[in-house]
């Protein structure tokens, strides 16, 4: 069994909800429970109130990379849970588009003395059915052509903390992103490579696909001949999500805070 609760992204889908810019999603198997990624602010610590979700007690934290808007509801946490990152997540970045700081806004000292934090480059069991992917391996020729922050010294910074999940459920892989800076694609051959699974049930989560152009429709080109479905969030553009949905006809499905998806 696998479950997963939108608790925060750009749209909306329970009205009784609220949402804000960036990803929250809280993550249940049989024997695990993971929240990944903290949206900007504690609009995820209360949704998940209002649905009946506890996120202070997931087993683990996982960070699917350290923008701001993935990272900043981790001060509003208790503390004390494992924290699962890439070493480069607390790295500092600027927005390229608004010049000011994009990163984490908690600094490393902060992040471990309030976390069991556990950085990885490489691939990390957390559970019988769950990866974190660590690094992800960037091979196509058509994704990482872009990225929206830069460092201190205005050099293009290409988000080597972006990662995501590998989850196996009893008929192939789900695949967890949150705004695939490496390239969803890149993401989900990754996982394939790492668990041995061809089979590719979902990929769930931000794509950074923020137009329709060429790299999106290489993207859907592959999602048609390499996954059953998509279930879009975040940083995924309504245009693209449109696209998806008519190259894609009830195999696509665009996600808001409040929405459950479930595999056996």
């Amino acid at each position: 069994m696998l479950k997963v609760t939108v608790l925060n992204d750009n749209r909306l889908y329970n009205s009784s909800l609220s949402c804000e810019h960036g990803l929250s999603l809280y993550i249940e198997t049989e024997d695990q429970k993971i929240l990944f990624d903290t949206g900007d602010s504690d609009l995820f610590l209360r949704n998940a109130e209002k649905i009946g979700i506890r996120p202070e007690e997931a087993d683990c934290i996982v960070l699917s990379h350290g923008d701001y808007d993935h990272t900043g509801g981790l001060r509003y946490l208790p503390g004390g849970q494992k924290l699962m990152a890439h070493p480069m997540a607390t790295a500092f970045r600027i927005s390229r588009k608004r010049g000011t700081p994009a990163g984490m806004p908690m600094s490393e000292e902060d992040l471990k003395a309030k976390y069991r934090v556990c950085f990885s480059r490489e691939p990390q069991k957390l559970g019988e059915h769950i990866l974190f992917l660590g690094e992800i391996e960037r091979v196509t020729d058509f994704e990482g052509k872009s990225f929206p922050m830069i460092d201190e010294q205005k050099r293009t910074y290409p988000c080597p903390d972006d990662s995501g999940l590998a989850i196996r459920t009893g008929e192939g892989l789900v695949v967890i992103s949150g705004c695939a800076h490496s390239g969803i694609c890149n993401t989900v051959e990754y996982a394939k490579k790492l668990t041995g699974q061809s089979h590719v049930r979902a990929v769930l989560g931000g794509f950074h696909l923020l137009k329709m152009d060429e790299t999106a429709q290489k993207t859907i080109d592959y999602m048609k001949e390499n996954t059953d479905t998509v279930c879009l969030a975040h940083c995924t553009e309504d245009e693209v999500c449109e696209a998806f949905a008519a190259q894609m006809p009830g195999r696509t499905r665009v996600l808001g805070a409040g929405i459950v998806c479930e595999w056996e």
